[in-house]
């Protein structure tokens, strides 16, 4: 239900999004989701979002690989409790950045 809320409330001209402007979602999450995560994930990278899956302690390793853009080695992270999230902040930081940049090459 989140990423179909977010499909259809946070990347819409009227939340402040920009067609010139890369579109990136970071999900993060502490468990295993209730409903089905593979097609709304699907659906959000069909309308061009780029997504990145965070999972903290007990996140389903399957469930975030299902939902992240490929690659997964750039787009998936897994942390053993969110006191460690820090470790993750710059290799996190540079993969969206690094898409950011490329994805504004692709929309010029």
């Amino acid at each position: 239900l989140a990423l179909t809320y977010i499909l259809e409330n946070s990347f819409k001209a009227e939340s402040g999004s920009r067609s010139d402007v890369p579109k990136i979602g970071i999900l993060i999450t502490d468990g295993k989701s209730q409903d089905d995560v593979l097609s709304p994930a699907q659906r959000l990278r069909d309308a061009g979002i780029e997504l990145f899956a965070i999972g903290v302690k007990n996140a389903d390793e399957n469930e975030l690989r299902a939902i992240a853009s490929p690659p997964e080695e750039t787009h998936v992270y897994n942390v053993a409790d969110f006191s460690v999230m820090s470790s993750i902040v710059e290799g996190l930081t540079r993969s969206v950045c690094e898409r950011v940049s490329e994805l504004s090459k692709e929309i010029s």
